[in-house]
């Protein structure tokens, strides 16, 4: 997800916060669309075959824990949210 690039390192489990300018950036990782209660990781960031983030954003990656060798489908979402 690009988020600013001021943005302090995500923190806080099971779903990840930073927030920067006000903007807060949630990552919230699920295995069944119906709770989003499943922890996520930072990971290092994937920018391979991304298009250029916009001025003063960069690139940062999560991993749904867990999520190797799942018998069914894992799911992240960002959320986004300013007062």
């Amino acid at each position: 997800v690009a988020v600013r690039k001021t943005a302090p390192v995500f923190a806080g489990t099971p779903s990840p916060v930073s927030t920067v300018d006000g903007i807060t950036y949630t990552i919230q990782g699920s295995t069944n669309l119906a709770a989003f209660a499943t922890s996520v990781s930072i990971v290092a960031p994937v920018i391979t075959s991304l298009p250029t983030p916009g001025t003063d954003y960069e690139y940062r990656s999560f991993s749904l824990d867990g999520s190797n060798g799942l018998s069914g489908l894992g799911f992240l979402r960002a959320v986004v949210t300013q007062p």
